[in-house]
């Protein structure tokens, strides 16, 4: 996938990505993937230690196993619920038959005084959390919101207060992009050229374009406020015997530039 996007310059547009990081192992990510401005989600180390039932100071060790710590915090989480119940008197002794009905209504009750104590266990360690309406327990991580940097911290998320903002950081909407198909026609669209009718480029390697076209292209963007590539091709496009369109056209009719 990062190959794909590399190869389609995917990376080089700014807010167009979104890196959310399951595991604590940011500092093994290669950040030269991108040089456009990237918002990076991170775990806080603080989750780590409560992962791991650390004090909160602790060092995050390296190649900690997230789901396999998660499993083993509800396997504790569920012997305590047990232990609870056992300690309350409420066994369930009666052997159940999935085929038959609760005619009695004990494994009801036993249920509801399941879920009554697991919740209670669930809502006393903070780094877990239980839906009651899917009955799904979830890591309840807190993340970093960071943009461009790691460093450059611009919010937080967690699941009970949602995304907060530092006070300093301002939203900007993300431009819509376009890639626009250009062949040329003189005086519409055509490549600058020089005295020795070499094409000109730009910095970035990409062929320099210029007409009435290119003016009113230029004019559109930033009046309704989008940003946009050129995707050059040789015609506008004639179509085939077998109904194929080449050219522009045939890119339109595709999506493909070839």
């Amino acid at each position: 996938m990062k190959t794909k996007a590399i190869e389609e310059k995917l990376v080089m547009r700014d807010d167009r990505w979104i890196l959310v990081f399951k595991d604590f192992d940011m500092k093994n990510f290669n950040k030269s993937l991108s040089k456009a401005a990237v918002t990076y989600i991170t775990i806080e180390e603080e989750s780590c230690c409560l992962l791991l039932s650390l004090e909160y100071s602790c060092v995050c060790p390296e190649n900690i196993q997230v789901l396999q710590s998660f499993y083993n915090i509800i396997l504790k989480s569920l012997a305590e619920t047990f232990s609870r119940l056992d300690s309350l008197g409420k066994v369930f002794d009666t052997t159940f038959d999935c085929n038959t009905s609760d005619s009695d209504g004990k494994m009801a009750v036993y249920n509801k005084d399941f879920l009554t104590a697991f919740k209670d266990v669930i809502n006393s360690r903070s780094i877990i959390g239980f839906d009651s309406v899917s009955r799904h327990v979830f890591i309840n991580f807190k993340y970093n919101v960071a943009l461009g940097d790691v460093k450059n911290r611009v919010g937080k998320w967690s699941v009970d207060k949602g995304l907060v903002l530092e006070n300093s950081y301002i939203v900007k909407p993300v431009k819509r992009f376009f890639r626009v198909g250009v062949a040329e026609s003189v005086p519409w669209s055509y490549k600058v050229r020089n005295h020795e009718n070499l094409v000109l480029k730009d910095k970035s390697g990409n062929e320099i374009w210029d007409g009435y076209c290119l003016d009113f292209l230029k004019r559109l963007a930033k009046e309704m406020k989008f940003t946009y590539e050129l995707v050059p091709n040789e015609s506008f496009g004639v179509r085939e015997p077998n109904g194929v369109w080449t050219g522009l056209i045939g890119d339109l009719a595709t999506g493909v530039n070839k």
